[in-house]
């Protein structure tokens, strides 16, 4: 089970910035230089928000990382999850990062739409033991900043063991999230 816990994921960070195979440094669709040297200057920024969610008392958990609607079956009330070939041991706040996406993608939802608010609102309610609900908010929004670099951390494993005709097919997932991990720090 990976490690992405927010003690080690600098180190995970740094060890990603290393592979620029998979950043596709100056490829097409990969970083460009200028991005992928905002995110070396962002390392020390990264370790802090680390640091600071790890503040709050929620602890880190089983992650599935890659929980969406296809990875869920309901059958006579009873929920079964599958797929956990991207699961790992981090934050769970994390955990909404794909729904969220499949969500923006399948209903064409726009990023303020009031099912990603109830969605949340829902979903917090289940950390409600161990922070007060302005607490669990903060800590939701701090998590949401991080949750790209965990995305694409999931996709190392997956792209080391397609051959170079799949690989290239999504060769631009990396990248990208760690490009939307830019966005959401506002570099």
């Amino acid at each position: 089970m990976p490690d992405r816990r927010l003690a080690i994921l600098p180190v995970r960070f740094q060890q990603l910035l290393m592979d620029t195979e998979t950043l596709g440094l100056n490829q097409p669709g990969g970083l460009n230089l200028l991005e992928y040297q905002c995110l070396e200057n962002q390392a020390n920024l990264l370790v802090k928000l680390c640091e600071e969610l790890a503040t709050f008392g929620i602890p880190e958990t089983l992650h599935h990382g890659d929980l969406h609607d296809g990875n869920i079956f309901i059958c006579d009330e009873n929920y079964l999850f599958f797929d956990w070939g991207d699961s790992s041991i981090t934050h769970p706040f994390f955990s909404l990062h794909s729904t969220y996406d499949c969500l923006k993608r399948r209903f064409k939802l726009a990023k303020n739409s009031s099912w990603f608010e109830q969605l949340k609102a829902f979903y917090l309610e289940q950390w409600a033991e161990y922070e007060t609900k302005e607490r669990l908010q903060q800590a939701f929004e701090q998590a949401q900043q991080l949750s790209p670099i965990v995305a694409a951390l999931r996709w190392l494993p997956v792209l080391s063991t397609m051959n170079a005709i799949h690989r290239n097919q999504y060769m631009e997932a990396v990248p990208n999230l760690l490009r939307e991990f830019l966005s959401m720090i506002s570099v």
